[in-house]
């Protein structure tokens, strides 16, 4: 009986011990697979963040490359640029971020309303509405309250946020530091992410800052850790030419680049617009690591979530791009820690976030994404080529006679089509002359089409006749007649006497008015009008004697 019991109590024993190991190995398979689940989620918030910033870059990049609004025209007469001292090839990374923030490319109506909320009606009782212009880009937009987020992500409603802010709005986090923008009061927004800042006009927006990073005991900034953008670029006297809005630790979600290595100038001045995603897994933490000389991890220490610490680390932080302001200067923009919630992966004066672990603050994996689509600023195309027929070419011209040219057609790829070229609402207007047989090359400047035009005119001569050189003091003009007023577009005086053919060629901008009558014509005059066997004629190589008229629009 004594051996039974003591037999009982063993296995008891036994029981006991295997269910508390039991538990043991449950826990740390618990803690193993909460682990790895843990992982696969920062991994996936990687990925989608990854895939949706290049759905977003490449849908932009379709939006902007050969736009019909992004022409020389629009872009001289936005900036109130002199079209004979810029040239769109001159057109700068700030310019055209600028011009992708302020240029209306569209518009949408929405019911007026007084200053109580009362609609407002017309005479005839009717409700009226207001019309909002639509640029391509509103950076002023990467902050919205949430009454605006859930307004915006409605489909019906998509169309009142500018093209390229819609492809961002699914990257955006909510971030319950922020003061709302309808109202300070109410602590709050939606927002991408990053870091809070001022523009220019004192509007609140979102830059995110680029760390530094050591690699075999050298610092490399973050702006030389993109892929898209060359910080050797980029010109100290003239830094925002090349890249904007940048600095040494700083880009903008959406970010302009200079393409000048993109090639294919003649489809336009290119650009590339890259856009910058952080992303920033709350399940995975940032971690400092020291390797060795041969590469090898020595230690690996989590980063502790200390804003002040990092701007003693990182001074290119202070300086951000021309025009922004952090809010620590900002009056009238705030960003308080809201006590009602706790750690987010997203908050902070830098957007870098925190998470709790190891008991303390720690920062968050961070990887910031950038995808580039190439888009380009139209150069406004020839609106017509002229070229001299066989008969004008071979003509005489008359010593001190005005001679007007004589053209055959235009070397365009389609007919002329009046309903088309001649829209009040094209940019680009085809002007043919009145016939196969038209003694004057002229623009009869068409119906709302008044504005400032540009014309550029070649011509070549050549000797025939049996002269054998040019005459010294031999006098050459390339002049427009317009309303009866001579405009000079190019003039030479032979000097020499060599027998190549003279090139001739210019361009003058004019203001123009409805119904105007604007004339290409050429001057010739020698010093020896008795010499029969010294006469001049044009080439009429093709490539060397032709006329473009340019619309620039209404300035």
């Amino acid at each position: 009986m004594e051996m039974l019991q003591r037999k009982m109590n063993s296995g008891s024993r036994s029981v006991a011990h295997r269910r508390g190991q039991a538990l043991v190995e449950f826990a740390i398979i618990s803690f193993v697979l909460s682990a790895i689940v843990a992982g696969l989620l920062g991994i996936m918030v990687l990925a989608l963040g990854s895939f949706q910033n290049n759905i977003a870059a490449e849908g932009a990049g379709r939006i902007l490359d050969q736009h019909e609004e992004l022409t020389e025209a629009n872009f001289l007469t936005h900036f109130g640029l002199d079209p004979l001292e810029f040239s769109i090839e001159d057109a700068t990374a700030e310019q055209v971020y600028r011009f992708l923030n302020e240029f209306g490319v569209d518009s949408y109506n929405l019911p007026a309303v007084d200053g109580e909320g009362d609609p407002v009606l017309d005479e005839e009782g009717e409700q009226t509405y207001d019309t909002f212009p639509l640029p391509l880009y509103d950076e002023t937009l990467l902050i919205l309250s949430a009454a605006d987020y859930f307004h915006y992500v409605d489909s019906d409603n998509a169309h009142e946020l500018p093209a390229i802010n819609r492809l961002l709005l699914p990257s955006y986090i909510y971030d319950p530091d922020v003061a709302s923008p309808a109202d300070e009061d109410d602590q709050g927004a939606y927002r991408y992410p990053g870091a809070v800042v001022t523009n220019g006009s004192g509007d609140s927006t979102v830059l995110i800052p680029l760390l530094d990073d050591d690699r075999d005991g050298n610092t490399i900034s973050g702006l030389a850790r993109t892929f898209n953008i060359d910080p050797t670029d980029i010109d100290p006297e003239n830094e925002n030419d090349y890249a904007f809005p940048v600095s040494v630790n700083w880009v903008a979600p959406v970010t302009v680049v200079k393409c000048d290595e993109c090639g294919d100038v003649d489809n336009g001045v290119a650009f590339k617009l890259v856009i910058f995603y952080p992303s920033q897994p709350a399940s995975m933490i940032s971690l400092e690591v020291v390797r060795d000389a041969e590469g090898r991890i020595e230690s690996q220490t989590p980063v502790e979530a200390d804003d002040e610490a990092l701007e003693t680390q990182q001074s290119g932080l202070a300086t951000l791009p021309t025009g922004y302001e952090p809010l620590t200067v900002a009056s009238d923009v705030t960003l308080e820690e809201n006590s009602a919630f706790g750690a987010s992966a997203s908050r902070g004066k830098y957007g870098l976030g925190e998470s709790y672990a190891f008991l303390m603050k720690v920062r968050p994996y961070r990887r910031v994404f950038e995808t580039a689509s190439v888009f380009r600023l139209q150069q406004d195309r020839l609106i017509a080529k002229y070229s001299f027929d066989s008969s004008a070419a071979s003509k005489e011209l008359d010593d001190g006679v005005e001679e007007p040219f004589r053209v055959l057609a235009p070397e365009i790829e389609r007919g002329f089509d009046p309903s088309a070229d001649e829209s009040p609402n094209a940019v680009l207007r085809l002007v043919n002359p009145s016939d196969e047989d038209s003694e004057q090359l002229e623009l009869i400047v068409p119906e709302s089409a008044r504005g400032l035009w540009r014309i550029t005119v070649a011509a070549e001569f050549e000797l025939t006749g049996g002269a054998s050189t040019w005459v010294p003091g031999h006098e050459f003009e390339l002049k427009l007649d317009h309303e009866g007023a001579d405009h000079t577009v190019d003039a030479h005086s032979q000097l020499d006497e060599d027998n190549d053919p003279i090139q001739l060629c210019g361009e003058t901008v004019l203001f123009a008015e409805d119904g105007d009558t604007i004339q290409v014509r050429v001057h010739t005059a020698h010093p020896d009008p008795s010499n029969a066997a010294y006469q001049v004629q044009l080439t009429g190589d093709r490539e060397r004697n032709w006329v473009t008229y340019e619309f620039l629009g209404d300035r």
